[in-house]
């Protein structure tokens, strides 16, 4: 038989790790290959003296090399190395490590404890360190593993030989990693998991110097006396920063070169301010930092944040006025609270006092009658004593019999007041449209899909925490906006009447203080009837009126053709810090900051920019939207309304159809009926309103959609006399004089009606057909006070004047028909 010979790569891997690392630092491509092929484990094998062939591969090997290694399975990047070497070492180990673990590079001597991630900061190859930072996974990235020696692979960096980039380079990868560490440990919620950061003093410099405001909140959350704790590794930053900074506005390289040696009393704040950071600043300022505090260098935050120029220095200024302010309400809310809380205490120690007294009473009276009791028995009272013990028994009996009768009269008393408060909330629900149609002409139909929709919020069928949106469609002039007045008038109108009533009786109050003294008439008489009339006309209770609900703030108008542009956002949210208007703040947050439950009006929506309507996807759906100045408001109890004319053309066409479903579905039993055929006319609106508005997502979120159809001919008509009843009012009391009108009048003004404007349409034609008439009239002096007139239509079809009384002169033959006789 032969005998097998034994190849040389086969003799070397029986050899070990040794071997391999010979073989790394001579960059022997192809005999490191055969021998890994050959035995794969060696790439983990330790040298005898304790380093691993991967370290001796970082700092020898070229970047090819390199990165076949790291790619090899099984590979441990995390493996230390475990020699020690010191001044008993011997030589001939020290000259085997040098020769077999880094010929070229000083200082491999004392690096027990060190990463493969330590010697590839030692060798300072950008190429070799963007194959560690980019081949390794997060998990396994080193960048805060230490040494025995408690250093950093940062600190193993010879910045007399390597490139001052490939430093910055490492460092912004350190800080990226860091970043990303921190957002993924918010996300699962357990730093165990992914990586333990140490809070301490330390940490939070760090994420001062890396302009981290989320760790920053993290570490002073977790620990609040960080924000204010004096620490001697806070001056080496400052010091740092120092160096980097060309002298502005103060030379600080002076003072820190003459107090080089400084123990240092810089708090957190003085390195914030010295970074720029101002987001950084307004926290810890807000944890409790101290801005009049000096550190040893005797200089004040105010004086770092002076490098930066004078915008920070204003706003430094600010933030400080604002945290002084915000600190003496607190002191003085805590003071209140302590007098409170003194009085509270004082009340029930009194309370309990009395209650010993009145038990030690009882129990004096009880043991006067167990005395008594005892007496009789003994020596026998006389009849008059026991009768008087029989009476006090009588009357102690009474007074707990009344008390008894006095308790219960009041919890009957409660009940009775609590079931008709419930009687009247649920009245006051059933009569929802009758509230909101008020002073409406038609419009059932919408009316009723409003007051459902009310209803289901204000009796929990709704989500809480998100708003009630509802969007109006139709032609202009038809109630839309009448009708959403009328929605905050329901909503706010209690509120309202007590507001209203409160400051009627403030003014009451100081006008009878004022008109105090006699008022007498010419005669000398006091005029004691009027004030007692005047009295009690003040009593009376003022009704609420849109105008109250519009300047209350409870009803907000926005028109959305002023908001045509991206730029118009800033005014609705408010402008950015450091822009024209923060201070303002927007037209819509001031509103709903100031009232949460309001009923906004957003009229003509689609005449909106696009980026407006990204601003109301998170108002329609968290009932939330960010101001700059004061953060974000919460708004789940508003309620949003939204006017369009888009699908008037298609209303128009289905009206005749639509005002039959409403008159078929009148019943209350039927109004399902009713939602369920607009719903269906509603989905031919789509197209219409996605064409526009191009966001789907926007028409989700719209709670219902309400369509107002154009008016029939009876209520033009209705419309027509609404308008006339208005007009004879006011020539009734700024003229004096009596206006009446006959039906054919009211058909010949409801021909004015366009649908295309509505309302508004009828209310011109009468001004300019019927009121003109009257007016001019008038004012020739063809009309005297106290007369009566009528309209009519006068034979060539037009509306004219005739005279009902000897008071009306006699009108020119243009203006009044002659022959007309009273109706």
């Amino acid at each position: 038989m032969e005998s097998k010979v034994t190849p040389p790569d086969a003799q070397l891997a029986v050899s070990g790790g040794r071997s391999l690392c010979k073989l790394l630092v001579e960059n022997e491509h192809e005999r490191v290959r055969q021998l890994l092929e050959i035995s794969p484990d060696l790439i983990n094998t330790r040298h005898p003296l304790g380093w691993a062939p991967l370290h001796t591969a970082t700092l020898n090997c070229d970047p090819e090399l390199l990165a076949f290694i790291l790619s090899l399975p099984g590979l441990d990047v995390s493996v230390k190395d475990q020699s020690t070497f010191n001044t008993s070492s011997s030589d001939a180990d020290i000259q085997c490590r040098k020769e077999e673990l880094c010929p070229k590079i000083v200082g491999t001597e004392s690096t027990t404890g060190a990463s493969a991630l330590h010697f590839a900061c030692m060798r300072g190859d950008a190429a070799v360190l963007d194959l560690y930072i980019g081949s390794t996974t997060d998990i396994s990235k080193g960048f805060d593993w230490q040494d025995e020696k408690k250093r950093l692979p940062r600190e193993y960096f010879d910045l007399a030989r390597v490139d001052i980039e490939v430093v910055r380079a490492y460092h912004e990868a350190t800080v990226q990693w860091r970043m990303r560490y921190r957002s993924l440990e918010r996300k699962v919620g357990s730093r165990t998991q992914i990586y333990v950061i140490y809070v301490d003093s330390a940490a939070l410099c760090r994420a001062i110097c890396e302009r981290d405001l989320e760790y920053c909140k993290e570490i002073i959350n977790s620990n609040k006396s960080l924000a204010i704790t004096r620490s001697r590794g806070i001056y080496g930053r400052i010091s740092s920063i120092i160096k980097s900074l060309k002298p502005a506005s103060i030379d600080l390289h002076s003072i820190t070169s003459a107090n080089p040696y400084s123990d240092d009393d810089s708090q957190p704040l003085h390195l914030a301010c010295l970074v720029g950071e101002m987001s950084v600043v307004e926290l810890i300022l807000q944890a409790g930092g101290d801005w009049e505090r000096k550190d040893d260098n005797n200089m004040l935050p105010e004086e770092y944040v002076k490098v930066h120029g004078s915008v920070h220095m204003e706003e430094f200024r600010a933030l400080c006025a604002e945290e002084k302010e915000r600190r003496d309400k607190k002191v003085q809310q805590r003071k209140a609270e302590e007098a409170k809380e003194k009085e509270a205490k004082e009340k029930e120690e009194k309370r309990k006092l009395d209650e010993q007294l009145e038990a030690l009473v009882c129990m004096g009276e009880l043991m006067d009658d167990l005395q008594h009791e005892r007496e009789r028995d003994l020596e026998g009272l006389s009849d008059e004593k026991a009768r008087k013990r029989a009476e006090r028994a009588s009357k102690a009996q009474k007074r707990c019999n009344k008390a008894e009768r006095k308790k219960t009269a009041k919890a009957e008393k409660e009940k009775k007041r609590k079931q008709i408060a419930e009687d009247k909330y649920r009245m006051r629900h059933l009569e929802i449209e009758r509230s909101i149609g008020a002073n409406v002409v038609g419009q059932r139909g919408p009316i009723r899909s409003i007051a459902s929709a009310l209803r289901l919020r204000e009796n929990g069928w709704v989500d809480p925490e998100r708003p009630l949106v509802l969007m109006f469609l139709g032609s202009s002039g038809i109630g839309k906006t009448e009708i959403a007045k009328r929605i905050a008038l329901y909503l706010h109108n209690d509120a309202l009447k007590t507001a209203v009533r409160d400051k009627a009786n403030g003014r009451s109050s100081r006008d009878n203080d004022s008109e105090s003294g006699d008022d007498s008439d010419e005669d000398g008489n006091n005029n004691r009837d009027a004030s007692k009339d005047g009295g009690k006309e003040g009593k009376k209770e003022r009704k609420i009126t849109l105008r109250d609900i519009e300047k209350s703030g409870t009803f907000v108008r926005i028109d959305m053709s002023e908001y045509q542009h991206s730029h118009t956002v800033a005014n609705l949210t408010g402008s950015p810090k450091g822009y024209v208007g923060y201070e303002g703040g927007g037209n819509l947050t001031n509103q709903l900051r100031k009232n949460p439950r309001a009923v906004v009006l957003f009229d003509e929506i689609e005449k909106a920019h696009p980026d407006v309507l990204t601003v109301f996807l998170q108002l329609f759906d968290d009932a939330r939207i960010t101001d700059p100045k004061h953060g974000t408001i919460h708004c789940p109890d508003a309620v949003f309304i939204m006017t369009s004319n888009l699908g008037s053309e298609e209303i128009r066409q289905a009206a005749p159809g639509l005002h039959k479903l409403v008159e078929r579905t009148e019943a209350v039993d039927m109004h399902t009926q009713y939602l369920n055929g607009i719903a269906n006319f509603n989905k031919t609106l789509y197209p219409v309103l996605k064409k526009t508005l191009k966001r789907d997502e926007f028409l989700g979120r719209i709670n219902q959609m309400v369509v107002f159809l154009p008016f029939t001919e009876n209520e033009i008509r209705k419309i027509v006399r609404v308008e006339l009843d208005k007009w004879k009012k006011r020539a009734h009391e700024h003229h004096g004089i009596r206006l009446s009108w006959t039906p054919e009048v009211i058909a010949k003004l409801a021909q004015g009606y366009d649908e295309n404007y509505g309302a508004r349409s009828v209310s011109n034609e009468v001004k300019s057909c019927a009121i003109q008439v009257i007016a001019e009239s008038q004012i020739r002096g063809n009309i005297k006070k106290n007369c009566n007139v009528r309209l009519v239509i006068n034979d060539t079809g037009n509306i004219d004047l005739r005279r009902e009384d000897q008071h009306v002169a006699a009108p020119p033959s243009d203006s009044i028909s002659a022959g007309d006789t009273a109706a």
